[in-house]
């Protein structure tokens, strides 16, 4: 299993019942299978099934519920791919945001470091956006950076987290099929009202189209919310 950076805390796992590790199975059948460019995500999610099996078990010790999978029901946890409005709504980088941000589309105004990515599970949302109350609420995985076109202009990256930041590693890019990843050198769980910031080195100035690939976990009527 790849290493999980945690910001120092080894987290608590409850063990999946085996209905429920049927239901894992089947979301990530289900995330995988999307059509055209992302048609090697299978394979890249398989990469990562045994930390993504052990991220779900943290996330169910932490909630105190069973795991519903990809369509949870009342009283249980859910599974999906990180949103925008997760990783990017409080913060966009490094600033307070007072709205949603809805969609990955980055400027990066300069060449340098800036941070990608800010994600605070402590916060209880902006007003009157509800998708953005992640306190008690959500756990995330984050295994690397995802983009539909070649980005060659990310040169290092860095993760910090409450207690521990982690040295900074030069980011190897690897193209699989129609995407561009760069996978982090250890997945980073964000365990409930946790925090994570990854830094990003850019070597010019660019727009920026990549995601935080990974999943989030959340509880099941926070998963209605549009934004």
């Amino acid at each position: 299993m790849a290493t999980v950076l945690s910001g120092g805390q080894e987290p608590v796992a409850t063990p999946l019942t085996a209905q429920e590790k049927t239901l894992l199975d089947e979301a990530l059948a289900v995330m995988s299978y999307i059509p055209g460019m992302y048609r090697d995500l299978g394979e890249l999610l398989n990469q990562y099934s045994s930390v993504i099996q052990a991220a779900t078990e943290y996330t169910k010790n932490a909630f105190n519920m069973p795991f519903g999978g990809a369509l949870p029901d009342q009283g249980q946890f859910g599974i999906r791919f990180i949103r925008a409005e997760t990783a990017l709504s409080k913060f966009y980088n490094g600033a307070t945001q007072s709205t949603p941000t809805l969609y990955w589309k980055q400027t990066i105004n300069s060449a340098g470091w800036t941070t990608l990515y800010n994600i605070d599970l402590s916060y209880t949302g902006a007003t009157n956006y509800p998708a953005t109350n992640l306190k008690d609420n959500y756990t995330v995985l984050a295994l690397g950076i995802l983009d539909p076109n070649v980005f060659e202009h990310i040169v290092e990256y860095q993760v910090s987290m409450p207690g521990k930041t982690y040295p900074v590693i030069p980011a190897t890019v690897t193209q699989i099929s129609d995407l561009s990843y760069i996978p982090f050198m250890g997945t980073i769980y964000i365990p409930k009202e946790g925090s994570a910031t990854i830094y990003t080195n850019f070597d010019q100035a660019t727009v920026f189209n990549g995601r935080l690939f990974g999943v989030e976990f959340y509880v099941y009527q926070y998963g209605l919310n549009q934004q």
